[in-house]
């Protein structure tokens, strides 16, 4: 690429752009050069003294060698390199339709079905043909990506060079010490070369334009630009014109540098070998690999510690043998001899930081190139485990002022290092002449130690989460990883078998399996609908399913009670701190932002997603909605912002911890009392716009709803259902259950209670709305993945079809991650504008203040708890009461048995090891509980003749708990099962437990703590098959949560003659009584409150024996119950326990 020169190859192609052919272009990318001079030189020497202070340093002859050595070294450049030039116009072409198209023909117009002619195949033109000659590049302009060779380029070379010296220090031990260092030259990297001007674009600013027109920022160097005088500027960028966007030039303007003492220390002799090795060493360049871009207007700027940089590397490895032929003289050679323990240790400089600010505030228009300013000194944690898990403070840089680059190093300290221990022990075993047999035991991070990739040094973190910059977002932890070799494998088989997945992977794909079932009924009804009658009938059912899915919305029509707490006053726009009332006695706090300009406009109604600030995340959409003409409001969800539940003013934050584990804390204790988090989620959202609507500014029959991630779940809920919504966008949510059941199916208000079951998916709620206008918004790296959402507009596109609407559904993709970034805004406010404005504003955004949190309370104190409100748990428990209807046992026993439903045979077992002691052998099992389900457990099989009682121990760990073996010790064949989904992964969550299976499982219409109990009763059914195990005597004991199936299982199965129920919680109803309860999921049956509790469940196993010690509340301590409870004496454990119940 050369500025102002026509090609004449293509000679309607923009200047600059040339092609072999042209002037000054090579014929080939790699031209022979034959003046490259590559020498080399290398030097060996011995010294010889022996006498005086030298010989004692040196060791007299051949005991020392000096080795020196260096070069200069050239090589090709890579066809990796060369190949991204395969893109440029003309050769490399994509096609976007300028105008919306069909899924199935995208070169017909979706409008009007008009074809826009095939574009594919295309023929690769060739330079200086007739057709190259004519071929016309005014439909690719302005060209972006484009990537130039440098006509001048040289080849690249190394110059490396060293000094060794290596001493033997004994027969069997040699030290080596050694200086190796390598300059890299003209190496090849990437630079821009059509850059933005950034003084042009500073001068494009305030009174530099025309009042009211662009203003010049980050990332407009191609945008248009209007001065005072009128005269118009084409974008910033230069030397290449208006025709082309950013552009690169391959050029070997990189260099680099690498020194380091090397040392090592080699020690061998008859049973062990040791090689011991140090590096320190520093590495810099401008270009670490090809597309780590180097600055275009000062080399210098890149000048860092290359990727790559580890300052201090120290490796050991090890090899010993075992002297076991020696310590066992008499056993069998094969057997005692050829053992040996080999391993590898590191311990290493992690790798360099690189700190980077993705924000253009250089006004340069290319990727890579700008930093944070260095303002404080930088600390290092070197300790992830301590403060706040930051390897380094944030606080040492800021955001760069426009129009520079940054004055921090693009690297410039390091990672966490890493420590990692490799082990391994090998058996040889010779069979015969020629032939042997290794067994080799090998761990690989036998220590477990995490090994951390680099933090992240992104200055500008995500708009829609906590900062991260500084935490290490990158790397894994490497568990430890045991790998047994034989010669043959099949040998080992047998005790791998059915171990590739675990437990809780083997419990979703069952379930996956039955949604995809689900999914696949509801999609032969869904095309069975060919008319707008056949639309309106569905439409009746679905909403009827939804509202009796979240038991209905409230009755309640009484007053807003709203006022207004205060107003912030901005030349152009209004915020009003607003409090109204969802429920009697429940609190939401609001803001409302409207145009400064008395009139009418039409009113965007904004619930929250899952920000831990609540209305504040806002900001930015609702002022430039407020400054395009609209009222919006924006209100606090429950557990957020100023409506934070179980609040203690002397922490200053919520005991039930952040925003979803609130959510999921109120979702276990709706369903409990029949009914669903999302009524309370959508009731908030119906009075928020009652308020709305009760303006005087507000057009009533104007109005649109808009929300990200939950708030994209509100929006859809509330668009669903209230026909006052005209227009909605959800943003980051709607997604097809095909794609969202195994990933992130949300939290309570997320995921409906039979939903799938129900014969429904998320296109639904859609589909109620045509044919109004419906946007959906998704981002790339979404967690609510581009493909879910594709699915429900495909969906959604033909139903809109039917209405002849189809121009009312649309879906806009934008870049990153879960949020609303700049793109998807501005499509959020098009779509507003279009449908609620006759497209009558500018959907551009502007840069506006944004507030922090506390400046928008809407209260006093910051808390609406402290200003009387109730929490949501108060509202459940009111409403549970009124509704509560002690209900019989005979009714209970008939319930359970409808949603426990054992197989009634034993079930199918696979033993995947097996060991033998000296009282009882162990057998592990996989179980079939239902088909293509399996589950874990371990039978343990007394050795004492003749039949046996039987126990079942329910597990929530997959290894036997003491207990088990406390059981087998007094004579009882013992199975201990850990029923579906267990065991659970750890994760973070102090309250909420089960609550993903829980949550999934009642998306297909099954129970999770149900289907558990069924599994307990499969175990029921094995043991009883089994010729050593007494029918009549099976008991079963469980501790914690699991105590509930047990009851359950107890109720349904009369084979369990006695129970044993361990620190587990008294009482259902009591999770009613207060905000928080710990794995309350685990053990809700919907409903079941309203009717009975866990006295009933006992009642009804009468009158056989219930053994209950030490009943608990929902956080896990133990209770003083009147009643048949046993308690333990201080410090007393489980045998005495054991012994009583066995009896």
């Amino acid at each position: 690429m050369i500025p102002g020169q026509q090609s004449t190859q293509f000679p309607k192609a923009p200047k600059g752009l040339l092609y072999p052919g042209d002037q000054g272009v090579p014929r080939t990318l790699a031209p022979t050069r034959y003046n490259n001079f590559s020498p080399r030189l290398g030097i060996a020497y011995s010294p010889g003294s022996s006498a005086g202070l030298l010989g004692k340093i040196l060791g007299g002859p051949g005991k020392t060698s000096i080795r020196a050595g260096g070069g200069i070294f050239y090589t090709a450049i890579q066809d990796q390199t060369l190949y991204w030039i395969l893109g440029t116009t003309p050769f490399g072409i994509y096609w976007v339709s300028p105008v919306p198209s069909l899924f199935e023909e995208p070169y017909r117009t979706r409008s009007t079905g008009e074809s826009q002619g095939q574009k594919f195949p295309y023929l690769i033109p060739t330079p200086g043909s007739p057709e190259s000659r004519n071929l016309d590049f005014s439909p690719f302009l302005p060209l972006s990506s484009t990537l130039g060779y440098k006509n001048d380029n040289d080849l690249p070379y190394a110059i490396h060079y060293n000094l060794t010296i290596q001493r033997q220090l004994t027969r069997s031990m040699i030290l080596s010490l050694g200086y190796v260092g390598t300059q890299g030259r003209k190496l090849i990297s990437i630079v821009e070369n059509n850059p933005g001007d950034r003084g042009l674009c500073l001068s494009l600013r305030g009174s530099g334009v025309m009042p009211g027109t662009l203003q010049c920022g980050p990332s407009q160097e191609d945008a248009t630009f209007t001065r005072p005088d009128g005269t118009l500027v084409y974008g910033t960028r230069g030397p290449f014109g208006k025709d082309f966007s950013f552009g690169y030039d391959e050029a070997n303007w990189a260099n680099s540098s690498y020194n380091s003492l090397q040392a090592s220390l080699e020690m061998r002799s008859s049973i062990a070998t040791f090689l011991l090795g140090y590096t320190f060493s520093k590495a810099m360049d401008n270009g670490s690999f090809f597309n780590d871009r180097m600055n275009y207007a000062d080399h210098r700027l890149s000048r860092s510690l290359s990727n790559f940089d580890t300052p201090h590397n120290f490796v050991a490895s090890y090899t010993i043998t075992l002297p076991f032929d020696r310590a066992f003289a008499g056993a069998p050679k094969r057997l005692v001899q050829g053992w040996r323990i080999a391993g590898i240790t590191r311990f290493a400089t992690g790798f360099p930081v690189g700190v980077f600010a993705p924000n253009d505030r250089s006004l340069s228009g290319t990727g890579g190139l700008d930093r944070p300013d260095l303002v404080g000194p930088l600390k290092i944690s070197h300790d992830l485990r301590q403060g706040d898990h930051r390897w380094f403070n944030s606080d040492a840089f800021s955001v760069q002022p426009l129009g520079t680059f940054g004055t921090a190093n693009r690297r410039f300290f390091h990672g966490p290092g890493f420590n990692n221990w490799n082990f391994g022990l090998h058996k040889d075993t010779q069979i015969r002449e020629g032939i042997n047999l290794q067994i080799r035991v090998e761990a690989f991070n036998a220590f477990n130690h995490a090994q951390f990739g680099a933090p992240n040094g992104n200055v500008w973190s995500s708009a829609f989460r906590p900062p991260e910059q500084g935490y290490v977002a990158s790397g894994q932890i490497k568990m430890t990883r045991v790998l047994v070799s034989l010669a043959v494998f099949v040998l080992l088989s047998p005790s791998l078998s059915g171990q590739e997945t675990d437990a809780e992977t083997r419990l979703l794909r069952w379930m996956d399996r039955i949604a995809g079932e689900q999914l696949d009924a509801r999609a032969k009804r869904i095309d069975a609908v060919r008319s707008v009658e056949d639309a309106e009938r569905r439409k009746a059912e679905v909403r009827a399913k939804i509202l009796a899915s979240i038991g209905g919305l409230p009755a309640y029509d009484g007053p807003l009670n709203a006022r207004v707490t205060g107003r912030i006053e901005r030349p152009r726009y209004v915020i009003e701190k607003v409090v109204f009332e969802s429920l009697p006695g429940l609190l939401v706090t609001a803001n409302l932002y409207r145009p400064s300009q008395p009139g009418k406009y039409p009113g965007v109604l904004i619930p929250l997603g899952h920000w831990e600030e609540g209305k504040a995340a806002a900001q930015r959409i609702a002022i430039n909605l407020a400054l395009k003409g609209f009222v919006a409001l924006a209100y606090d969800p429950v557990g957020q912002g100023e409506r934070l539940q179980a609040y203690d003013r002397r922490l200053g934050r919520s005991l039930g911890a952040w925003a979803t584990e609130q959510h999921l804390l109120a979702g276990a204790q709706s369903l409990l009392a029949g009914e669903s988090f999302a009524r309370y989620r959508i009731w908030d959202g119906k009075r928020a716009l009652d308020y709305l609507l009760s303006r005087p500014e507000v057009e009533a029959d104007k109005i649109g709803c808009t929300g990200c991630s939950g708030g994209g779940t509100v929006t859809t809920y509330l668009s669903a259902l209230d026909s006052r919504i005209k227009v909605a966008v959800p943003a980051c949510y709607m997604n097809s259950f095909r794609i969202l059941f195994s990933g992130s199916v949300g939290d309570s208000e997320q995921s409906l209670p039979g939903f799938l079951s129900a014969g429904l998916d998320q296109t639904d709620y859609m589909e109620l709305f045509a044919p109004k206008p419906w946007l959906i918004t998704s981002t790339l790296e979404d967690f609510f993945t581009p493909e879910g959402a594709r699915q429900v507009f495909e969906e959604a596109r033909r139903w809109y079809r039917v209405y002849g609407a189809e121009e009312k559904a649309q879906w806009v993709v934008g870049p990153g991650e879960h949020g609303t970034p700049p793109v998807v805004r501005e499509a959020i406010y098009a779509w507003m504008i279009r449908w609620l404005k006759d497209g009558k504003a500018d959907a551009r955004e502007e840069e506006v203040e944004l507030l922090p949190a506390h400046a928008l309370f809407a209260t006093k104190s910051g808390q609406v708890s402290e200003e009387g409100s109730r929490d949501l748990w108060q509202v459940i428990l009111e409403g549970y009461q009124a509704r509560k209807r002690q209900g019989t046992i005979d009714d209970l026993r008939a319930q359970l048995r409808q949603m426990v439903n054992p197989a009634g045979r034993a079930p199918r077992a696979r033993v995947t090891a097996e060991s033998f002691g000296q009282e009882w052998d162990t057998q592990t099992l996989l179980l079939e509980t239902e088909p293509g389900l399996e589950i874990h457990a371990t039978l343990l099989i007394p050795r004492a003749p003749g039949r046996k009682p039987g126990v079942i121990v329910v597990e929530t760990e997959e290894s036997p708990s003491k207990q088990a073996s406390q059981l087998a010790a007094r004579g009882a064949v013992v199975l201990a099962l850990a029923p579906r989904g267990l065991p659970r992964k750890r994760d973070n969550r102090p309250f909420s437990g089960d609550w993903l299976a829980a949550t999934r499982a009642s998306l297909i219409g099954r129970n999770l703590p149900a289907m558990r109990a069924s599994d307990i009763l499969c175990g029921v059914d094995w043991l009883a098959s089994r010729p050593d195990v007494d029918p009549a005597s099976i008991r079963a004991v469980a501790r914690g949560v699991a105590g509930v199936w047990l009851l359950m299982a107890a109720v349904v199965d009369s084979r369990l003659s006695r129970l044993w129920i361990d620190r587990t919680p008294y009482s259902l109803r009591a999770a009613l009584e207060g905000p928080l309860h710990k794995n309350l999921h685990a053990a809700v049956i919907p409903g079941f409150c309203l009717k009975w509790d866990l006295d009933d469940l006992r009642k009804a196993v009468a009158p056989r024996s219930v053994f209950w010690t030490d009943p608990t509340d929902w956080t896990d301590n133990v209770l003083p119950i009147a009643g048949d409870f046993r308690y333990r004496g201080f410090e007393e454990g489980d045998e005495l326990i054991v012994k009583e119940w066995m009896r």
